[in-house]
């Protein structure tokens, strides 16, 4: 898979603690990209990082989780990677969009009210910034994500 990026950043916003960027930035906003600036998952050795929910936000097992990011905007904005769960459930709140598409497992997606979204592999979907709830890793689950973080 290929993924092409050409976003423009005016923004100094602070990506969050995991979503690191992995390529250096450009010299300047309007500089020329090239070849080497294509991210390609399949060849990205980008290294996981592992990590789990704050204990507060723990409701079920053991949620342990890792995420490879392997592009995030010079901005701090935008970013997309891989990210992995183990089986368990936590509280979550968004700040950010984040389309995901699931690779492998079955997930389910609780709202505030108790609504619940089952997602498996081949789901492709939207979770916009605002959304709180919980999500629940029924079986092992890897995912492709794409956030944005608006200003």
């Amino acid at each position: 898979m290929f993924v092409f990026l050409n976003i423009d950043c005016y923004y100094d916003f602070p990506a969050k603690a995991l979503l690191v960027a992995r390529l250096p930035p450009p010299t300047t906003r309007n500089s020329q990209m090239n070849i080497e600036q294509i991210v390609d998952f399949a060849q990205a050795g980008t290294a996981a990082e592992h990590y789990r929910p704050a204990p507060e936000k723990v409701l079920k097992g053991d949620p342990e989780q890792s995420v490879r990011n392997h592009y995030s905007s010079p901005c701090g904005q935008f970013s997309t990677g891989i990210w992995e769960g183990a089986v368990g459930q936590w509280k979550v709140s968004y700040t950010e969009h984040e389309y995901c598409e699931i690779l492998q497992g079955v997930s389910v997606l609780r709202d505030a009210d108790g609504n619940a979204k089952t997602v498996r592999a081949g789901d492709r979907f939207v979770i916009p910034a605002g959304f709180s709830g919980t999500w629940e890793v029924l079986e092992a689950c890897r995912k492709v994500y794409v956030i944005f973080e608006s200003k």
